[in-house]
């Protein structure tokens, strides 16, 4: 969560964000979204954090998915199963 909020306030030039947490029986996810610059997540970055942000949910049993695109913004979702 502190990485996806980190890169938005960095990296995104958003205007507008949310944030939400969501409890459905025994899971829980958390969305973090924006209205950014977005980003190809294709193509070969510098830095790692999107592969640290998946790395980091799969260590603990989550799920960590990102949809972005140039222009689009950016929208991270993360589950965790109880």
């Amino acid at each position: 969560f502190k990485e996806m909020v980190n890169n938005l306030a960095e990296h995104s030039n958003a205007t507008k964000a949310s944030i939400t947490f969501l409890e459905k029986g025994k899971t829980i996810y958390l969305e973090v979204a924006d209205n950014g610059i977005g980003f190809n997540k294709e193509r070969e970055h510098n830095r790692n954090g999107v592969k640290n942000i998946i790395r980091r949910a799969e260590q603990i049993g989550g799920e960590a998915t990102v949809i972005s695109e140039p222009g689009q913004g950016t929208t991270w979702t993360f589950k965790l199963k109880a």
